[in-house]
């Protein structure tokens, strides 16, 4: 009797969130792996919204250096965790490799704590 080959698909996933303890007490780290896009975005808004709204959380750092692709929507959450965290006093920053920091910047110009090219973004 002759044996069928089970063939798996290795798709990897589209994005990767990861909520990590920052090196200073009151610092949390959000590592973003992969496409950050319309499909993906909700799910970083909903860490991030998480992370943002937490009295204990000083400084919110997301780490956008293992990024393949960011969105104008990738932005759009970007810009609205920075906003909430600008509510209430703490600080957010963003790291990336100088790519998708210049993508972002291109996509939208002229955002306030934005800077283009640059390889750490910071709002206080």
């Amino acid at each position: 009797m002759p044996r069928s080959a089970v063939r798996r698909e290795t798709t990897p996933a589209l994005l990767s969130v990861t909520v990590l303890p920052g090196r200073a007490p009151a610092q949390v780290v959000v590592e973003v792996v992969g496409e950050v896009d319309a499909a993906t975005a909700p799910l970083l808004q909903l860490c991030l919204d998480g992370q943002a709204d937490q009295a204990a959380v000083r400084e919110l750092v997301v780490d956008l250096r293992r990024v393949t692709s960011l969105g104008e929507a990738g932005v759009a959450v970007l810009d609205r965790a920075g906003e909430r965290c600008a509510a209430r006093g703490a600080r957010f920053v963003t790291r990336s490799s100088r790519g998708v920091a210049g993508r972002a910047q291109r996509r939208r110009p002229g955002l306030p704590g934005r800077c283009a090219g640059a390889a750490e973004m910071v709002r206080p």
